[in-house]
């Protein structure tokens, strides 16, 4: 029997001396691979964090362009370089390190264009926002959101000065900010040196332009006869300027195309007339599709007073009025005419009447103009038409971590 016990102990001291030293090798491995794997972290987080402040320092100053170097964070340091990307983009590159453990975070921010709004207005007057109203994309105000019941805003809405009353019944599906101050441009000069340097530009009287998929059908006369020039042959960098007139806009659209009509000292000019439908030949909203187009007036967006736009209006464009807002011609006195179709965004200084309202028994009933029907497009969250008014300010597009 002490044979085998001793046999037995032996053979156990052998296996300890097989077994422990390789628990030991992996105890230490595996708090290698904890100190490793700590040490990565880390390093993330302090790229992470670079990031963060350089984004951060643009948002305060959209110039800045200097990076970090060499910043120490509890024990660790980053470094970040900021470079102008592309068009009108901004790449933050940061790395961060913690002993000989490195990561990296690469940021894309776009500098955002007005067109990402689907409403946006320096001033709103005396116009209640009321149950019934529906936003479909971003919303900012520069004035104080005045609401009546349950309007709804399904994307992040902002207003400088807040709503009234505060806080209101409005459901802000998106989310709501006030105090945020988003101001519109003091002039359209980058649009106009687009057209300077690469689109067409027109000096005085009105241009009458009608877009025929590829094409554009243009006069400066009301009574001459059209003439046909490939879009590309017209504008090469799809920008359209009228200095010191009106234009008029309708038909089919197969590009990517901004007009701005300028006020150029006459009293009656800077404005855009929609004379019949403008839309685009591939519909967002039925597939892809490249066709974008910008509205851009000094003063006023007006929907013409004609037949062809008594039966409704289809506008596929993001529209921006500096001085001014969309509205309808004889708003008060035109016979009913349908809805007005937007599939775009609307820049405004200050709401303009479409319509005439009465109450009948109770409930609102329009006696002359149009409807409203906005849809915002989703694509001038990132896109935008050539040349068209930015905001100053940067939004992020890639974060890769």
């Amino acid at each position: 029997m002490g044979k085998y016990s001793i046999m037995l102990v032996f053979a156990l001291v052998v296996m300890l001396g097989v077994i422990l030293p390789n628990v030991h090798s992996l105890g230490n491995r595996s708090v290698e691979n904890f100190l490793n794997y700590s040490m990565q972290i880390q390093s993330h987080n302090l790229a992470v964090s670079g990031a963060n402040a350089a984004a951060t320092q643009i948002y305060l100053t959209p110039e800045w362009r200097e990076g970090y170097s060499e910043v120490s964070v509890n024990g660790g340091r980053y470094n970040v370089s900021v470079t102008d990307y592309d068009t009108n983009k901004i790449r933050i590159l940061s790395v961060g390190g913690l002993e000989d453990s490195r990561d990296t975070v690469l940021v894309i921010l776009q500098g955002t264009s007005f067109s990402r709004y689907a409403y946006y207005s320096k001033v709103e007057g005396a116009i209640t926002w009321i149950t019934g109203d529906t936003v479909w994309g971003p919303f900012h105000t520069q004035d104080q959101m005045k609401i009546s019941g349950t309007p709804v805003f399904k994307g992040k809405a902002s207003a400088k000065n807040g709503t009234n009353p505060d806080p209101s019944l409005a459901i802000f599906e998106g989310g709501f900010v006030k105090g945020v101050s988003i101001d519109l441009p003091l002039n359209l000069d980058p649009t106009e040196q687009g057209a300077i340097d690469g689109g067409r530009v027109f000096a005085t009287g009105d241009l009458w332009l009608n877009f025929v998929n590829n094409n554009v059908e243009w006069k400066t006369a009301v009574g001459d006869p059209p003439t046909v020039t490939a879009l590309s042959d017209f504008t090469a960098n799809g920008t359209i300027m009228l200095n010191a007139g009106n234009i008029h806009v309708q038909g089919v659209l197969d590009g990517r195309v901004t007009l701005l009509a300028k006020q150029g000292g006459v009293s009656s000019a800077g404005n855009i007339y929609i004379d019949d439908d403008i839309r685009y030949t591939h519909d967002p909203r039925t597939g892809a599709s490249s066709n974008i187009l910008g509205l851009i007036a000094e003063n006023d967006v007006i929907i013409t007073d004609n037949a062809a736009n008594n039966s409704s209006v289809t506008i596929q464009a993001a529209i921006f009025c500096h001085k001014g807002g969309l509205t309808a011609q004889n708003h008060n006195s035109r016979p009913v005419a349908g809805k007005i179709n937007l599939l775009g965004g609307l820049v405004q200084y200050q709401r303009r009447p479409v319509g005439i309202f009465s109450s009948v028994g109770g409930i609102p009933t329009i006696t002359s103009g149009f409807l409203k029907n906005y849809r915002y497009d989703d694509r001038f969250y990132i896109d935008a038409p050539p040349f068209y008014p930015w905001t100053g300010g940067y939004q992020v597009v890639t974060w890769m971590e």
